[in-house]
């Protein structure tokens, strides 16, 4: 077992190694989740804390491009990501998904959890 995976595997975190494992046209070879033993006493006033704002539709396209381009298997690959993103982001569902966010945002703010 290599020392850095010893390492992340000793703080908590679970590694899941996956041959081929590709979504579209990403290459997402190794994928980490953390899997805390318990809630650190930081969390504990969570509930406390103002809600974060809620980015716009394009905001959120534009951080996902810049996430992904590293998993792209070539420009061919990630323009055909750019493409479907673009189109997505035209559409009524993409509109109908931010106003939902932002109704469940406004609930949440109020205090309920949605």
């Amino acid at each position: 077992m290599s020392a850095s995976l010893e390492r992340a595997l000793a703080g908590g975190r679970e590694f899941y190694a996956t041959q081929g494992a590709n979504v579209g046209d990403l290459d997402l070879s190794w994928v980490v989740r953390d899997t805390p033993a318990s809630q650190p006493s930081t969390f504990r006033h969570q509930g406390n804390l103002p809600p974060l704002p809620l980015p716009s539709l394009e905001d959120t396209i534009e951080r996902f491009l810049k996430t992904v381009r590293p998993f792209a298997r070539d420009e061919a690959a990630m323009a055909r990501v750019e493409e479907k993103a673009r189109v997505f982001l035209g559409s009524q569902d993409a509109a109908r998904r931010q106003r939902r966010l932002a109704t469940l945002a406004s609930v949440e703010s109020r205090g309920r959890p949605f």
